[in-house]
């Protein structure tokens, strides 16, 4: 019985060691065509990546000049500011054959 309890104390201690870490951060939510507005007025940042997915779609704004962006999930008539930053690198796909 005693190496039963410790075969599952043990398991559960891996289970628990390798739970995924949690972040616990703002996020900015909006009308999405006054998010959009503010966003070009105050950083000049424009589309340069739209993505779809199941709940709305993810847009990359970015500054060419300043090198700032924004990250947004658009939702209906709602706007989430994921992400901001400066500097970022453009990357092109890897060349691939057919």
């Amino acid at each position: 019985m005693r190496r039963i309890a410790l075969a599952f104390l043990f398991c559960l201690i891996s289970i628990i060691g390798h739970a995924q870490n949690t972040l616990n951060k703002p996020v900015y939510c909006g009308e999405t065509a006054s998010m959009l507005q503010i966003i070009k007025d105050r950083y000049q940042e424009s589309p340069v990546w739209i993505g779809s997915q199941r709940t709305g779609i993810l847009m990359l704004m970015v500054n060419q000049t300043t090198q700032t962006w924004t990250l947004l999930e658009i939702y209906e008539q709602v706007a989430c500011v994921l992400g901001t930053g400066n500097q970022f690198n453009s990357m092109q796909p890897p060349n691939t054959v057919l």
